[in-house]
């Protein structure tokens, strides 16, 4: 008994310290949501399971979401990877796209009017792929804390 009384507080303080490490206001993944830092404190949009990975625009009002859904790929089933796009003033999913592969470069344009994710071409406010794509120049900025996850 001694030992599971152990294990259990050894791993109440290893989450617990897990937990520390992380600041509010910190943009994250926590569970099944995006969280990030808004007007008033924080604000989380709930996306599903499986999320790994993020790209925040310069500005801060836009971000793109990742993961690879493990949970709802079936035997035999090519993997895909869920993908959105959020409209962090309005707290809103603006899209979500499938992806089979991927992605490998996600990127925000410099007028903040395009996405890119690999070779498609997205409108910021709606989503809507663009077809042919325009000329894509993308944003620049000082890198700041929580702008990927990388």
């Amino acid at each position: 008994m001694k030992y599971v009384s152990w294990a259990v507080l050894a791993l109440v303080a290893s989450t617990a310290a897990a937990c520390a490490r992380t600041p509010a206001g910190a943009i994250r993944i926590k569970g099944d949501h995006f969280v990030y830092p808004s007007q008033q404190a924080e604000a989380s949009i709930r996306l599903g399971p499986s999320l790994d990975a993020w790209n925040v625009s310069c500005d801060k009002r836009h971000a793109l979401v990742w993961g690879r859904a493990w949970d709802q790929i079936q035997p035999g089933d090519a993997p895909y990877s869920n993908l959105y796009l959020l409209d962090l003033d309005k707290g809103e999913i603006v899209a979500h796209v499938t992806v089979s592969s991927g992605p490998y470069e996600t990127e925000f344009s410099q007028d903040q009017t395009l996405v890119r994710i690999d070779e498609r071409i997205l409108r910021q406010a709606d989503g809507t792929e663009v077809d042919p794509p325009p000329a894509f120049y993308p944003e620049t900025c000082a890198p700041f804390a929580g702008k990927n996850s990388a």
